[in-house]
């Protein structure tokens, strides 16, 4: 199965996003086959998408329902085993269903009631929930159960709205001009010019603003300014400037001169204003607080325990790694410190023989003022370890004494750290020595917690509830081999046991609530199961032996190295098969239709692999689709609600041409398109239709001014079929495209004398020569008929004022 998809499954349960849900009927609405397709099939993934049944989405949803139902039976009879597997997959990720059900649907849509309680409540209160044609109770559960809520908390809510309400009061505004200056003279001369009528967007360094009560703003943040503006000494509105003084420290004085334009006072909220949305916060941090405390509260409701891991288990790991548990070997080590290098060499180096010498030296020049008491004693020193007393890393301390015996000295050292200079003096050398279990056991349990790899026996029971196991080692090793390889790394055992843990108490709730009989827990897994043998099938599609062994080798000697280079043969032998079974006419067509991007290559031929390995992933998927035909010729459908959507199924290419050219009547280009498409896709080796599709899009893609497009499609029709009695139309329009859309001449002069030289008695011949002549004129033949059309406007329109005037006259 798709790593990524079980992984996905895997982490289901941070998936904590709000979502409506569903509701408990198992109603029948269609049959694909003897499968049977249940609304609640369809609701669930409505719900998981937020859209209504009347949207275009859910149209979608429910033909991909079908689709995928489809799929599955029909992978069903073409892999046989194939439902043992998907059941076995189902089973193992049980917890992880009932986890999403508990969490989605009982905590963030019913907000922790069970569903008769907030069915009765709808029951009693319907009228406050009114339902179109198209819904049910199914819909607006959700939003039942947050009536509910409400009312049954309508204490505490008074409370949250009398705390809220007044977050929502209109501040007080004020419209005003300030000058701020740090000289008197200055806000002087503006207050004069304020007086004077001088508009104040006139008068430099005058700033205008608008401020709301709680903003944050220089004026403000002043409390000698912030009284003027709101507040009991609030200045009128367009009264003289007033001028205010704010000292600043160290004496410094700066001056604001203000004059407010206009102001608006502070408005109280209106409740029902407002009600929604803090009815809607209020819910919202009940959600949160369940999000929060529901899984410490469920571990102590179901006394989760996670056993420690066995002694036994931690001395095998520390016997077989023993030689990690042993001290380093070391020194012990007196020293001399000072700032004078010279004074060393002289005082100690030459003078010092012994270690009795050294002390006494340490006491008449030792500047560490914490060794110097000691006679310079440092003590037990490390590799690697910094020094203590202040004394810092030393790396060339432990060169000078490798491998030398106890009384050596040291050269006169310099500390990288602090820049003065020590002379070592080697008292002892300290040898390692091994670690007792007791030392190193919380170190080992560490390493058990971060290295995955570390394996304890399948059975070992890692975590209980009420003292029964829960989860075992086995459990833990199924979910690490579920992520993919490359991002193993980053799941310690303490990460994967988190997951489990976290499955583990909400499947106990969810089953404690009866979730697991619920019609949302059946629907989900219906809709997994189906997913999980469609994504079996389509990984049996890339194994499954269809070519000989020459066969695929010998393609893997043509393209292989192209493909994937420096792959091995197995490694990409699912993308051989892909590739043997991909028709001409995809390679062709890719091949035409960016043949700019295969000039390095000989021929169509040179270029297979390249030309592959750009469309692998899209040819695929066409696969997919092919076999999608298969299915939906060999099933048939049955909807029995008539409020479904219709289905959109994949049938004769004859009905899809059919849907494409009424598509194109009726001005849907874009939907045309996209059938054509589909025509090429799923009947490539149809030379008829292929063919035909292929040209329809040109044409489409020209109407939709599409020109590159436009211009390639016709390329491909021309390259393929030029015999056909469409090459001469095709041939003309790209060149036509090519000078006239895209402007790029010098392409479409050659393509034009091409068209004349093969097709000599068309009807386009004489546009064509026209065209040609232009080109070569570079353009100076349009330009020339533009004037003469423009000169014809011209006096046509002349003749006709004049034709006005002798009209008059003559009356």
């Amino acid at each position: 199965m798709n790593s990524k998809i079980i992984l996905l499954l895997s982490l289901i349960f941070l998936g904590l996003v709000g979502c409506n849900s569903l509701g408990t009927k198992e109603e029948l609405v269609a049959r694909i086959g003897s499968e049977k397709i249940y609304l609640s099939d369809v609701e669930l993934p409505q719900k998981f998408a937020q859209v209504d049944k009347k949207s275009a989405r859910f149209a979608e949803i429910f033909n991909e329902v079908v689709f995928n139902e489809g799929m599955a039976a029909f992978a069903r009879t073409s892999y046989p085993g194939i439902s043992a597997i998907a059941d076995a997959d189902v089973k193992r990720m049980n917890d992880r269903y009932l986890t999403m059900i508990y969490q989605q649907f009982h905590v963030m849509e019913m907000l922790g009631f069970k569903e008769s309680d907030v069915k009765k409540f709808y029951e009693a209160n319907r009228d406050s929930f009114p339902l179109d044609s198209f819904e049910t109770f199914n819909d607006i559960r959700g939003k039942v159960a947050q009536k509910l809520y409400l009312k049954t908390n309508a204490d505490s809510l008074k409370r949250f709205i009398e705390m809220k309400l007044p977050e929502f009061t209109q501040p007080a505004q004020a419209e005003l001009y300030f000058y701020r200056s740090r000289a008197r003279k200055d806000f002087a001369k503006i207050e004069s010019a304020i007086l004077a009528k001088t508009p104040l967007d006139s008068i430099n360094g005058a700033n205008r603003v608008t401020l709301y009560e709680k903003t944050e703003h220089e004026l403000l943040d002043r409390m000698e300014i912030k009284p003027f503006i709101f507040g009991d000494s609030a200045i009128p509105v367009n009264v003289p400037p007033k001028t205010l003084v704010v000292p600043l420290s160290l004496g410094d004085t700066v001056f604001y001169t203000i004059q407010i334009i206009s102001r608006k006072e502070a408005v109280e909220p209106v409740l029902e204003d407002h009600l929604e949305e803090i009815h809607r916060q209020f819910v919202e941090l009940y959600k949160q607080d369940m999000i929060r405390e529901s899984y410490n509260r469920l571990k102590e409701k179901y006394a989760i325990v996670e056993p420690p891991i066995d002694d036994s288990h931690l001395k095998e790991y520390y016997n077989s790694h023993i030689d990690l548990y042993k001290t380093l070997p070391g020194y012990s080590v007196y020293h001399i410190e000072h700032t004078d290098s010279t004074l060393l060499n002289k005082e100690v180096l030459s003078q010092v023989f012994s270690l009795a010498d050294f002390k006494k030296k340490a006491i008449e020049f030792n500047q560490n003022p914490f060794t110097k008491e000691k006679e310079g004693l440092v003590g037990h020193i490390k590799e690697s370890h910094t020094l203590p007393y202040g004394i810092g890393l030393i790396p060339q301390l432990f060169n000078e004494f490798k491998d030398k015996p106890a009384g050596t000295i040291s050269s006169v050292i310099k500390a990288p750290n602090t820049g003065k200079y020590h002379v070592f003096y080697l008292d002892k050398i300290v040898a390692s020595e091994q670690k007792s279990f007791e030392r190193v056991r919380s170190h080992i349990l560490n390493v058990f917690a971060s290295d995955i790899s570390l394996e304890l026996d399948s059975s070992t029971v890692l975590l209980t509830s009420n003292g029964k196991p829960v989860v075992t080692e086995k459990d833990l090793r199924i979910l690490h081999n579920e992520i993919p390889v490359n991002q193993r790394s980053a799941f310690t055992r303490s990460k994967l046991m988190n997951f489990l843990s976290q499955w583990a108490v909400y499947a106990l709730e969810a089953k404690s609530l009866d979730l697991d009989k619920s019609w949302e827990y059946k629907a989900f897994v219906r809709q997994t199961r189906r997913d999980i043998i469609n994504q079996l099938f389509r990984d049996s599609l890339k194994v499954k032996e269809e070519f000989t062994e020459e066969k695929l080798k010998a393609a893997y000697q043509e393209v292989g190295q192209i493909i994937f280079p420096n792959a091995p043969f197995e490694e990409i032998r699912p993308l051989l098969k892909t590739y043997l079974k991909t028709p001409e006419n995809i390679l062709k067509r890719e091949y035409y239709f960016n043949e700019e991007a295969y000039q390095s290559f000989a021929n169509f031929d040179a270029a297979r692999g390249m030309i592959f390995r750009n469309i692998s992933s899209i040819e695929e998927k066409n696969q997919w689709k092919r076999l999608e035909k298969e299915m939906w010729s060999k099933y048939k459908v049955t909807v029995f609600n008539p409020t479904m959507p219709p289905l959109k199924t994949i049938l004769s290419s004859d009905s899809l041409i059919l849907q494409a050219e009424n598509d194109y009547n009726r001005r849907k280009l874009n939907e045309a398109r996209a059938n054509y498409d589909l025509v090429r896709s799923i009947y490539p080796d149809n030379e008829v239709v292929f063919k035909k599709a292929t040209f329809e899009i040109a044409t489409i893609d020209n109407e939709l001014e599409n020109y590159t497009d436009a211009e390639s499609e016709y390329r491909v029709f021309y390259k393929l079929w030029p015999n056909d009695p469409d090459a001469e139309k095709a041939l003309f329009s790209r060149a036509f495209v090519l000078s006239e859309n895209l402007k790029r001449d010098s392409l479409a002069l050659p393509l034009f004398k091409e068209f004349i030289s093969k097709y000599p008695k068309s009807e386009l011949k004489e546009s064509v020569d026209w065209l040609i002549k232009n080109i070569e004129s570079n353009g100076k033949l349009a330009q020339e008929l533009v004037e003469k059309i423009s000169q014809s406007e011209t006096t046509d329109s002349i003749g006709s004022v004049s034709n006005q005037k002798e009209e008059k006259k003559a009356e």
